[in-house]
């Protein structure tokens, strides 16, 4: 039923349309190469890398933080062929097993930023003090080819960082010493960013793993063959790691600064914005608007345009100016009041809920796979969420149990879970017992985080 929504002439790429080769030499030909050795942080399924990091000392004793994003905006122009393959699909669609890239697979080689050799981007740069504060007034943007000297992989990585081995000069894993430099700087990002929380009424969020009978909000699927059918793994991980915090607010601060300097120098762009309550909150609009969730009062969507459509178009504005300067406002490929750009954000947030409900579904099929596989009924626990809604502790499931209507939020219960059915996505489940309150930990919930 997606596939006959979204992609109705199939979810392939068209192998004519590619990089021209020429164009891309001469994309490239002039950039000057950085005097860094930047590193990636994501996970082993990541194949479109989009960010990388480095550090850099500087003589007065603090250092310089590079942000680099891979630049497919240098050669990939507005309305040429790929343009048209990615303002149609506007973001890859991620699920269970697979996914469906926004840029063929062969465009995507060319940009990623791979270790072993310099790849082009667009670099961010900032300067932070001896204890790790940025000085805003030092951000500078540049397109350029990065060298990558790593990858680095969580599932190689995460479990070695911790603050006591970044400190320990004995630590011999990668860029210890880089993200130690990076962390004390993250842990700044986020209490200033939690300091205009609270000034906007919200509460502050923790940083660091949540509490560890917290429910879990990142799964890992895997669908391995076995004889005629598939196996389910799904493996829970809690968020909130040093390697975690790193990347997400070295990230934010990118997009924070990607949306400040559009604003600043009255371009339009695709800014991500949250005010008040409401369903509508978060939306997608084409002039600055405070992020309030986030405590930012610039947001815009720029360190994943080889996955996102909305970055693709903040990369090309953002490159006329790094180009232009100020008179970025008469080059750039979307002027100010551009209707067509309008019509792109609007076109951008259908698309991103339509993909959205598309994964939660298949994770939600997977999971009821998951639950069927070794018998034909699963004891499992819940949690109660609201209104009689509970979610199963071990996967991302979630179940409607009326009997736990009128029990406190985040209530656990033992239940079996039976008679799936795999059409309606749907299953009958039994109670067999609900624990006391005072057997609960305190205080635990199911945080959904700013969009």
């Amino acid at each position: 039923m997606f596939l006959k929504s979204h992609f109705p002439n199939g979810a392939d790429h068209d192998k004519s349309i590619s990089i021209d080769q020429p164009a891309y030499d001469e994309a490239i030909a002039h950039l000057p190469v950085a005097q860094v050795q930047a590193f990636s942080i994501d996970d082993a399924g990541t194949t479109e890398i989009d960010d990388a990091l480095s550090v850099t000392e500087l003589l007065d004793g603090g250092h310089r933080v590079g942000i680099h994003i891979a630049a497919p905006g240098l050669v990939i122009m507005k309305d040429d062929p790929l343009d048209q393959v990615a303002r149609k699909r506007m973001s890859t669609v991620y699920f269970p097993g697979d996914k469906m890239t926004m840029l063929p697979q062969s465009v995507i080689g060319q940009f990623s930023l791979d270790e072993g050799a310099p790849r082009p981007a667009l670099s961010i740069y900032v300067d932070i003090d001896e204890v790790g504060r940025p000085k805003p007034e030092t951000i500078q943007m540049q397109a350029e080819m990065v060298p990558i000297s790593a990858n680095l992989r969580l599932e190689d990585i995460e479990h070695l960082v911790s603050e006591d081995s970044l400190g320990d000069e004995s630590a011999t894993y990668p860029f210890r010493k880089e993200l130690s430099i990076l962390w004390r700087a993250a842990k700044i990002l986020h209490a200033d960013r939690q300091e205009k929380r609270v000034a906007n009424g919200l509460r502050a969020e923790q940083l660091g793993v949540s509490d560890p009978n917290a429910l879990a909000r990142d799964f890992y699927f895997q669908i391995k063959p076995e004889g005629d059918t598939e196996r389910v793994e799904i493996m829970p991980r809690q968020r909130g790691s040093i390697l975690d915090t790193i990347v997400a607010e070295w990230m934010i601060f990118c997009n924070r600064a990607s949306g400040q300097l559009l604003a600043e120098h009255g371009l339009p762009g695709l800014f991500r914005t949250q005010k008040g309550w409401g369903p509508l909150r978060t939306r997608m609009q084409t002039t600055p608007g405070p992020h309030e969730g986030l405590g930012l009062d610039y947001y815009a969507w720029c360190t994943s345009p080889l996955r996102r459509y909305s970055d693709l178009v903040n990369q090309w504005q953002l490159i006329a100016l790094a180009k232009h300067g100020v008179t970025a406002k008469m080059v750039a490929p979307f002027p100010p009041r551009d209707a067509t750009l309008m019509g792109i954000a609007a076109d951008f947030e259908s698309c991103y809920q339509a993909y959205g409900e598309f994964q939660d579904r298949l994770e939600k099929y997977w999971c009821l796979r998951w639950i069927n596989q070794d018998s034909d009924a699963k004891k499992l626990f819940v949690r109660h969420l609201k209104e009689g809604m509970s979610r199963v502790e071990q996967v991302p499931l979630h179940l409607p149990i009326p009997e736990l209507a009128q029990h406190p939020r985040m209530t656990r219960a033992e239940v079996v879970v039976s008679d799936v059915d795999l059409l309606q996505l749907s299953a009958a489940v039994r109670v067999l017992e609900i624990e006391a309150p005072e057997a609960l930990p305190g205080n635990i919930e199911e945080d959904a985080g700013p969009d």
